[in-house]
């Protein structure tokens, strides 16, 4: 390794708290480790958020969207043309409405009136419209940690502010990204055969298509606390509740039993790319890998309500990780690289020990930095050769990797030939994805 380049050791945990201002644990460039467990029984997560008398909170820091004095920092519209941050962020709350179930349940609250239809129809659309807004995405702030217990505050997010704004122009935007950042979790499963999930995301996926993701991942989602008389408090985040969440994410995506899998919060990682904190979390699945294809679910499709994604398996080594995450130039999104370097750095520890583990740190987050830097170039180079704007898409970042571009739109490689490239898959598994899925090529 080139010591001019070399990275920042990696630090223990110390006892007293750390907030998310200091120095990062690991630093890869696309993202930053912030939190980190070294417990085999993961991190154990408490909310600090504090009340008054009648349920308001009373960190000001917090403010709602729509309180008093917490106004939504947005660069008015031109007044020529009607477009501009206030105009994209009525089009997302609408596109949010439709999704839902707003827009079907006030069709069939017009029918009724109209007479055209009986009132079961519309209760039972308007109950599924009211469960989904029960909801809410969650930001994380004022982060702390004391050793393994991690307090943190939260606050609503919607997602069209956070589809909109979460981007690397924003990044520096801090009253923005107040109201914008987002939380999510990412998981790396682990099979009975050593064989790790990866994820072959969808290109239907509005940020991060046609890429490799983790084993399971998902914005998380908060609900609303309707025990208070002040609306809009989420309830409390805990660790049970975060696990909660990707099992349900793995059980639906992977269609396995929740008693087959075991899984721990290990640390929270910061997205720098489409900014936003995640939960990484490992887990191991009480089934092979050839159990899990003989369910149809490896490599072949499955469908969710949401996204249709497929799955496949590579070797769960420091090896094959430290290969996906410095070599493949049809990138990971940073927060499931985040994860997928801590699956990493836990298996060259259990497997070569702590001297180990630290040197396998060290070289992976400057290969990681190295990679992405490439990444951002190839595209860069191709941003005029390629269009800068695709229909009902934002105009293409000219800082490099844009999330809500397919890799081959931006001039990258097609994750299948990165893969047998890398020799990350095996040639049999290569020709039946590429048959199945891109006949064209």
């Amino acid at each position: 390794m080139d010591e001019s380049k070399e990275m920042p050791a990696e630090r223990p945990i110390p006892q007293e708290i750390i907030s998310l201002e200091e120095e990062p644990i690991y630093d890869a460039g696309i993202f930053t480790i912030t939190h980190v467990s070294h417990s085999e029984k993961g991190l154990t997560i408490e909310n600090t958020d504090e009340y008054d008398s009648e349920g308001n909170l009373v960190d000001p820091h917090l403010l709602r969207r729509r309180d008093t004095g917490s106004p939504l920092p947005l660069i008015p519209n031109d007044p020529e043309t009607g477009e501009g941050e206030r105009a994209n962020l009525a089009k997302g709350m609408q596109g949010e409405m439709k999704f839902a179930g707003g827009l079907a349940a006030k069709e069939e609250l017009d029918k009724l009136r109209s007479g055209e239809y009986n009132s079961h129809v519309y209760e039972r659309k308007r109950k599924e419209y009211v469960a989904r807004m029960e909801k809410s995405k969650v930001r994380l702030s004022q982060i702390q940690q004391n050793g393994d217990i991690i307090s943190i505050k939260t606050r609503p997010v919607s997602f069209p502010l956070y589809d909109e704004f979460a981007t690397r122009e924003n990044a520096k935007r801090e009253d923005l990204m107040d109201f914008s950042e987002a939380t999510g979790t990412a998981a790396v499963i682990i099979t009975k055969d050593d064989k790790a999930i990866l994820q072959y995301r969808s290109k239907t996926n509005s940020n991060y298509g046609n890429i490799p993701g983790a084993s399971a991942a998902g914005l998380l989602d908060g609900e609303f606390d309707s025990s208070r008389s002040v609306k809009g408090v989420l309830k409390p985040l805990t660790e049970t509740s975060i696990r909660k969440h990707l099992t349900k994410e793995a059980t639906e995506e992977l269609q396995v039993s929740e008693d087959k899998l075991q899984i721990r919060v290990v640390g929270i990682a910061h997205d720098q790319i489409k900014p936003h904190h995640e939960f990484m979390l490992l887990g191991k699945v009480d089934e092979t890998s050839e159990e899990l294809a003989a369910n149809g679910l490896l490599p072949d499709e499955v469908e969710g309500h949401d996204f249709r994604e497929r799955y496949f398996t590579i070797d769960a080594t420091p090896e094959a990780f430290e290969n996906l995450l410095t070599q493949v130039k049809c990138p990971l999104p940073p927060t499931h690289a985040a994860v997928y370097f801590m699956a990493g750095l836990d298996l060259a520890r259990q497997k070569h020990g702590d001297d180990y583990a630290k040197e396998w740190g060290q070289r992976v987050t400057e290969g990681i930095k190295n990679n992405y830097a490439e990444i951002d170039r190839m595209v860069i180079n191709n941003y005029n050769s390629l269009p800068a704007q695709v229909e009902e898409k934002p105009v293409r970042s000219q800082m490099g990797y844009d999330p809500k571009y397919l890799p081959e739109e931006q001039g990258l490689p097609s994750l299948l030939d990165e893969l047998i490239r890398t020799e990350l898959i095996p040639e049999s598994m290569y020709w039946k994805l590429k048959s199945k899925y891109n006949p064209e090529e």
